[in-house]
């Protein structure tokens, strides 16, 4: 079962995020900010990684922060 979240935003904050869930083919504003939460759980793993010894993390990995770390916000969030 879901739990239900209010959020409030300015107007012009609405008609920007109405937008960007249309050009980006969201069924919904609800899909919209569940995909940007689920993005933004994706990449909060990099600051921890960034504590990790160098040793232990693989090649794979550090090339994947790296790619990660280069994104522009809109890249991030498909926005």
């Amino acid at each position: 079962m879901r739990k239900i979240l209010s959020l409030s935003f300015s107007p012009t904050m609405a008609d920007e995020i109405k937008k960007e869930t249309e050009k980006n083919g969201y069924m919904s504003q609800s899909e919209f900010f569940r995909d940007i939460y689920r993005q933004w759980k994706e990449n909060s793993f990099i600051p921890y990684l960034e504590e990790v010894p160098k040793k232990e993390i693989t090649k794979e990995m550090r090339k994947k922060i790296e790619q990660t770390k280069k994104l522009k916000r809109s890249e991030l969030f498909n926005i």
